[in-house]
């Protein structure tokens, strides 16, 4: 595992907060940050309950203050002209002071140095405060998966 300091940056409020990447999801130091906001998205009903990564194909940028993990992306490795989201969070304590934004910013970063040609993600149609954050990045939707409750 390889962790590497992307920037030092200062959020809405004045906060210096260090954007750092990993080049895994296993063994970093966001794995349980992720798996609690995982968990509390599927609790939510704004997921569903299996496990569609794969640990070590998973890269991740995320924010750091005092050692505490304030928000990441975890996204699949490079491949195929195209990052995709995994997830996606923010500590509810730190929502509103940019966090995302920054962390996006970064992500457009790396998919440019990886020579992508997208970046992509499921949403699900309840999520209305992710459905409002993409609309700043002009992530449109591409194509509606559809499915029937049996």
């Amino acid at each position: 595992m390889k962790i590497e300091i992307l920037n030092k940056e200062k959020d809405k409020v004045g906060n210096d907060i260090f954007i750092k990447k990993c080049d895994t999801l296993a063994h970093s130091p966001v794995y349980t940050f992720f798996l609690k906001n995982l968990a509390e998205t599927i609790d939510k009903g704004l997921g569903y309950p299996v496990t569609s990564w794969e640990d070590d194909k998973c890269e991740v940028i995320y924010a750091e203050l005092n050692d505490k993990i304030l928000g990441h992306i975890v996204y699949t490795k490079p491949n195929g002209g195209t990052l995709f989201i995994v997830l996606s969070a923010v500590d509810k304590e730190f929502r509103k002071n940019g966090i995302y934004t920054i962390l996006h910013n970064h992500f457009e970063i790396i998919a440019k140095k990886n020579d992508c040609v997208a970046i992509s993600s499921l949403i699900h149609k309840n999520n209305s405060v992710r459905l409002e954050s993409i609309k700043k990045f002009n992530l449109m939707p591409e194509f509606y998966f559809m499915a029937k409750k049996l």
